[in-house]
């Protein structure tokens, strides 16, 4: 009884923690530099004109070759995110993500291991993970990676492939 008391507090902890070292984004610019602005424009493009542009007109040296984008989804996603709440909704989209992800990570791993040690130290995963989180199609691949291993933990293949067809418009790493 007692184990199952602690196992029901610890991870509660462990997301105030995690919300705690989130909220520093809100006071630090982003780190994914102009690659962000890159996909976002892309994504503009995309949804003015309502169809996956594959010119690739950001290149000097590559002229007008035709572009394989896997990441279309996600570009438009940013893209209509900055539009309506700017760069306090990247923000806020960025921390929401990394929330189901991290909280995600340590339901599928208390459930593997039923290790106490493991929610104790988890909060220091997303010191680990820090470089993978910046504001670009890869965050999104870390929330489909994520659903991807539930689907396939709670025997459900027909979601697990359905996971994979729709991360596979959101970023190249399914």
């Amino acid at each position: 009884m007692k184990d199952k008391l602690l196992f029901a507090i610890v991870p509660s902890i462990t997301e105030i923690v995690i919300l705690f070292f989130m909220s520093f984004h809100a006071f630090f610019p982003m780190e994914s530099g102009f690659m962000l602005w890159h996909h976002i424009k892309l994504g503009e493009r995309d949804y003015v004109t309502h169809r996956i542009n594959t010119t690739n007109q950001f290149s000097y040296l590559a002229g007008d070759t035709k572009l394989k984008r896997s990441s279309w989804a996600s570009d438009i996603s940013l893209y209509i995110t900055y539009r309506n709440w700017h760069y306090r909704g990247l923000i806020i989209l960025k921390i929401i993500i990394l929330l189901f992800v991290l909280t995600g990570i340590l339901f599928l791993s208390v459930k593997q291991s039923s290790s106490l040690v493991l929610a104790i130290f988890f909060p220091f995963l997303y010191l680990l993970i820090g470089p993978a989180t910046a504001m670009r199609p890869t965050l999104f691949s870390l929330l489909f990676f994520v659903l991807f291993v539930y689907t396939i933990q709670r025997k459900k293949p027909y979601w697990a492939a359905l996971i994979t067809v729709v991360w596979s418009q959101f970023h190249g790493s399914y």
